[in-house]
């Protein structure tokens, strides 16, 4: 999960203005608007932050251990693959999710469990409506950057030279073109 700045301000913005299901007023209505997106942001880039070191560190144990490379240059396993599988075996030992799912549930339990913990935000909505409705914010959000990640990945496989994922030049070239549909849609 890759969320840029501006969809995570966006997806905080809309949580921020949720409105009750029965009426024209908000859900949530914290003391100090700003301080609580704050608060809100800083929970998704933890999450992310998360996500990331489990990449980088799969991504360096496939270019620095010798038996890994052996595998991965005898072609035996896919560097894809073998990638997929030890970020599973880091996130798992760190206790992190990599699914779509996982991430989701965290992300929404740890912003619930910050509203319930912050007396300085009033609640307008049932627990159980308001978990949903932050659920369903974020879902649209993480589909939205997979749509952007899967326009990448089709880019990249139109490329005369094959690129293996995981790869030093596979990663430039996935970054340089995640940037450029990012500030295509405005998001960067």
């Amino acid at each position: 999960m890759r969320l840029p700045k501006k969809l995570i301000e966006r997806v905080v913005d809309r949580i921020l203005e949720m409105k009750v299901d029965e009426g024209d007023y908000l859900a949530l209505e914290p003391f100090d608007k700003e301080v609580f997106r704050k608060k809100l942001i800083e929970i998704f880039k933890r999450v992310i932050e998360l996500e990331r070191k489990v990449h980088e560190e799969a991504l360096k144990i496939l270019r620095t251990n010798e038996e890994a490379r052996k595998i991965i240059d005898s072609g035996s396993v896919e560097q894809n693959k073998a990638l997929r599988k030890v970020k599973e075996i880091i996130a798992e030992r760190m206790g992190v999710g990599l699914t779509k799912s996982d991430l989701i549930n965290q992300i929404t339990n740890e912003i619930v469990s910050l509203i319930e913990r912050d007396e300085d935000v009033e609640i307008y909505e049932d627990y159980d409506l308001l978990r949903r409705k932050i659920r369903k914010i974020i879902k649209d959000a993480i589909e939205e950057e997979e749509e952007i990640d899967r326009e990448v990945r089709k880019r990249i496989r139109k490329y005369s030279r094959r690129l293996v994922e995981g790869s030093r030049e596979w990663e430039l070239m996935y970054k340089k073109i995640y940037e450029d549909i990012l500030i295509q849609k405005g998001l960067l």
